[in-house]
């Protein structure tokens, strides 16, 4: 298997990897667990309940690395998707306004980060209500999610 990493800085990589080398990963942090416990940063409440959690407030430099991971023209099928998605589900970014209302709190910044895709105009607001605030996830909208989000090198 492999997984490509892209971070806020650009630097892009690919790694190679198997199922075993991340068993054996893990395993390196049984001896660290205990420490979860009482950990004010241990949000889901269990061993390394940090990991996969929103830290808050989202900043700008955040939402600007999450809108450049959006597909343009130049990658039709997904953001086919992402403009099909937006549209029959009217995704508008509403529901996350009062959010951005509250000074840093879950927000650094007062206004969504924007990208014109094309002749897609996309606000981050619209592309965390499209992957948050649907309510339980189903295999296809996680896939779609994945597609649109997921830009491939040329």
């Amino acid at each position: 298997m492999s997984s490509r990493a892209a971070p806020p800085n650009g630097d892009e990589e690919t790694r190679e990897f198997s199922v075993q080398d991340l068993l054996n990963d893990a395993a390196q942090l049984e001896d660290y667990k205990h420490h979860c416990v009482g950990c004010p940063a241990n949000v889901r409440g269990r061993p390394f309940g940090c990991v996969g959690a929103i830290q808050y407030p989202i900043s700008r430099a955040a939402e600007n690395w999450l809108m450049d991971k959006l597909p343009t023209q130049d990658d039709l099928l997904a953001w086919l998707l992402l403009k099909e998605g937006i549209q029959e589900f009217k995704y508008d970014g509403e529901t996350l306004k009062p959010l951005r209302e509250i000074p840093d709190v879950y927000f650094t910044s007062e206004k969504p980060a924007r990208r014109l895709l094309g002749t897609l105009p996309v606000t981050a607001d619209q592309l965390f209500e499209m992957m948050f605030a649907v309510g339980h996830i189903n295999p296809q909208s996680c896939g779609d999610s994945v597609a649109v989000c997921a830009r491939h090198p040329p």
